[in-house]
């Protein structure tokens, strides 16, 4: 009797790998892991799917194997899986980042400006007529690259496209920052991420609206620090641009 329990038991557990292998491979192949790690750890997230295949075929060959308490340790995995692979399977992300798409109302511009921001290739720097634009494949480049060499780039005209926050302490008035959700390692650690933006007149902006800017780059100061801002020429209402910006 024990050993048929135990048995069945690691027939259990077994499963509960293979299923949660099954998961992570849906995840993979739908490319919806990327609303919960980066890029960079698909290859981490296709081993542990390996492992996890190995270690349910192992399971089931060995289904005489004593285990005391394997259904709640199947039952554990189950649970992890509904909690971590589930969500993306169906679509839904962390409530607090699909607040960005609540004024995306299929109005804004597909083309601000005139412009395609989002083809652009390389770091978007054009010296030659002193312009910048910003888009996904650059954003956190270049970014980085202004504030390092903020003086390099003063009045350059930049072109970006983000969603307004205000989550900086150093905003004045109505002035914002057109963001992007930033994701150095997974939803855990991100937070909006952009070029703060000085607002002429009394226009404010309501948090998390999509919008396309154009201004002229200064420099300004974050806690005694300099930094790029940009002074706000022209706004125009933009769509949604889908995905997180990565720091490579």
């Amino acid at each position: 009797m024990r050993r048929s329990f135990s048995g069945r038991a690691s027939v259990a557990e077994s499963a509960a790998f293979l299923i949660l292998a099954g998961l992570v491979i849906c995840l993979l192949v739908t490319r919806r892991y990327m609303a919960f790690v980066t890029p960079l750890l698909m290859p981490v997230l296709g081993f542990m799917a390996v492992v996890f295949i190995l270690w349910g075929i192992v399971g089931l060959r060995q289904s005489v194997a004593s285990y005391r308490r394997v259904y709640t340790n199947a039952a554990g995995l189950f649970i992890a899986a509904l909690l971590l692979v589930g969500p993306a399977l169906f679509g839904i992300v962390p409530v607090v980042f699909q607040a960005a798409a609540q004024h995306d109302d299929g109005e804004g511009e597909a083309r601000p400006f005139g412009m395609d921001l989002e083809s652009v290739d390389g770091d978007g720097i054009d010296t030659a007529h002193k312009r910048i634009i910003l888009n996904t494949k650059n954003w956190y480049k270049t970014i980085f690259k202004l504030t390092k060499h903020n003086e390099e780039y003063v009045g350059y005209e930049v072109y970006m496209t983000g969603f307004v926050s205000y989550h900086d302490d150093s905003l004045n008035g109505n002035d914002f920052t057109p963001s992007r959700y930033l994701m150095l390692c997974c939803v855990n650690d991100m937070s909006p991420f952009g070029i703060a933006c000085r607002v002429r007149g009394d226009t404010h902006y309501p948090e998390f609206t999509w919008l396309a800017v154009k201004g002229k780059l200064e420099t300004g100061d974050y806690h005694g620090m300099a930094r790029p801002v940009l002074v706000v020429e022209d706004v125009r209402r933009a769509r949604k641009v889908d995905g997180y910006v990565y720091p490579y």
